[in-house]
């Protein structure tokens, strides 16, 4: 049954964390999550502590942490990324969760998504990742990876039509930056882009056209608590950053 005014939902939001999610951060994002209960917990990429060449042999503990907080996903950020597909599936390897990137092109099936649906208080949501292009068709140095990166806006142009049929609710969990989330919102694309990349905080959600656009910061400071209510004009979001410690 298709949303209609009234419905809601929430969403605890955190990106660029750069592997600073501590325990006390931790527990604030979990106080959140036992306040609402019913609510969506994703994130917009560089949650990990390596840089883009770069793993950690024993793996990145952030994503153990962030798993055992429940995650429902996570977009993949030029952090989490990698030249090689063996490489990259390695370092985010310990995540229990979906890693999403609709932009990513590997030479074979991996662990990457470009997107899944999940349904929260009736609410079919449609969670699209893009992330930065990192190798691209255009560099010589494609001829020493395995994995390129498409445009995100002509990905996000050919998939939302796709996916639009069975949702109720389009999200994009960016690692764009502010700008190229921008230019998205002016498409209409989306109802709402969870950014990242570009450590931009937004204490409350921005309306650009018929989308609604959120950033959160860097290094594990804050988390977006974003509510979205089904209007008679379309989907309404309000909300505000949330301090996960004291020297935010």
């Amino acid at each position: 049954m298709p949303a209609v005014i009234g419905d809601s939902l929430t969403i605890i939001h955190t990106g660029d964390m750069h592997d600073c999610l501590g325990s006390a951060e931790a527990n604030c994002i979990s106080s959140l999550r036992k306040d609402i209960p019913d609510c969506l917990l994703l994130d917009s990429g560089d949650a990990i502590k390596a840089g883009n060449l770069g793993f950690r042999p024993s793996g990145e503990p952030v994503l153990t942490l962030m798993s055992e907080l429940g995650y429902h996903a996570m977009a993949l950020g030029n952090r989490e990324a990698h030249l090689w597909q063996a490489a990259l599936e390695r370092k985010i390897g310990l995540a229990r969760f979906p890693v999403l990137s609709a932009n990513l092109k590997t030479p074979k099936p991996g662990v990457v998504k470009p997107c899944i649906t999940v349904e929260m208080n009736g609410i079919r949501v449609g969670v699209v990742g893009l992330t930065v292009p990192m190798i691209t068709q255009a560099m010589w140095t494609r001829k020493l990876c395995d994995l390129l990166f498409d445009d995100p806006v002509a990905t996000a142009r050919e998939l939302v039509p796709v996916l639009q049929k069975d949702v109720d609710l389009l999200l994009l969990l960016s690692h764009l930056g502010e700008r190229r989330d921008r230019e998205i919102a002016e498409t209409g694309l989306f109802h709402i882009i969870l950014g990242g990349h570009s450590h931009t905080v937004m204490e409350i959600p921005e309306r650009i056209g018929q989308t609604w656009l959120c950033h959160t910061g860097s290094h594990a400071r804050y988390a977006g608590v974003w509510h979205l209510t089904m209007t008679k004009i379309g989907w309404n979001a309000t909300g505000r950053l949330r301090p996960l410690r004291e020297s935010a």
